[in-house]
């Protein structure tokens, strides 16, 4: 509500600016006006917060030190240094109120953009695969490996890594991989989820080497019966899981930053 009746007052302060400077400035004073605030405007979209303000400030103070200095030594009736005045002003507050709006809508879409990010890490699930957010991968994974330790259990994790050029190419592939590693895994023990960068993690817990190849094999078998999937679209790499959640989270987010996981 605030950030609405912020909008509204901004965009109210740029109307009344250009609705006196139809009546207020000749062709070539109100053609400079908008030319100037569409510049400012620009500015305050397309840079930082303080670049902008910064040119607003050079702009409403050169233009200041212009009108003086046009009718410095002049001798001009009260009338017509009011009238000078008033074009100052109509300057000044066109050049402000379109800073403002562009400064505020930069505000609401870095706002929407935090909101956006602090969704997806409470999100529990990805939405266009029902596999598990990052955030929500680890939380579990520390659970798992909490209880894997105390039970003296092994257990391994596999990083897929989709291939391709393409990004719409590999957004397909990767959308296939999840549902068929979805498909391979165990429902109630095995966790899969988003590693980023279209990459999948599978946490695969109380199991052996032998475990992990038959998810493997499994996995190959239902990309055999894929017409558009085959196992070169993606590689894969094993590992084994830490029985320290420390370590593990260390090992994750050491791939997660760019280095390839082998």
């Amino acid at each position: 509500m605030h950030q609405r009746t912020t909008f509204m007052i901004i965009f109210i302060l740029l109307c009344a600016s250009n609705v006196a400077g139809v009546l207020y400035l000749d062709t070539y004073e109100l053609l400079f006006m908008l030319s100037a605030s569409f510049l400012i405007g620009l500015l305050a979209m397309f840079t930082s917060s303080r670049i902008g303000f910064a040119f607003l400030i050079v702009y409403v103070l050169g233009h200041g030190f212009y009108s003086v200095g046009v009718t410095w030594g002049k001798k001009l009736n009260f009338d017509i240094q009011m009238i000078q005045i008033l074009k100052q002003c109509i300057y000044t507050l066109s050049a402000v109120a379109s800073w403002l709006l562009m400064y505020s809508i930069n505000k609401a879409r870095e706002r929407y953009i935090s909101l956006e990010k602090e969704v997806m890490e409470l999100r529990k699930l990805e939405p266009s695969t029902d596999i598990l957010t990052f955030n929500e991968f680890m939380e579990r994974a520390k659970l798992l490996i909490s209880g894997m330790k105390r039970r003296g259990e092994k257990a391994y994790y596999v990083v897929f890594e989709v291939l391709g050029e393409k990004d719409y190419q590999k957004r397909v592939v990767y959308e296939k991989l999840t549902q068929l590693l979805l498909q391979s895994v165990r429902v109630n023990y095995d966790l899969v989820g988003n590693g980023g960068h279209n990459r999948i993690i599978v946490f695969l817990s109380n199991t052996g080497e032998e475990g992990v190849q038959i998810v493997l094999q499994r996995l190959a078998q239902k990309v055999d019966a894929e017409y558009n999937l085959t196992m070169n679209d993606f590689v894969y790499s094993i590992h084994d899981v830490a029985d320290d959640f420390a370590a593990f989270s260390e090992a994750v987010a050491s791939w997660r930053m760019g280095h390839a996981a082998s």
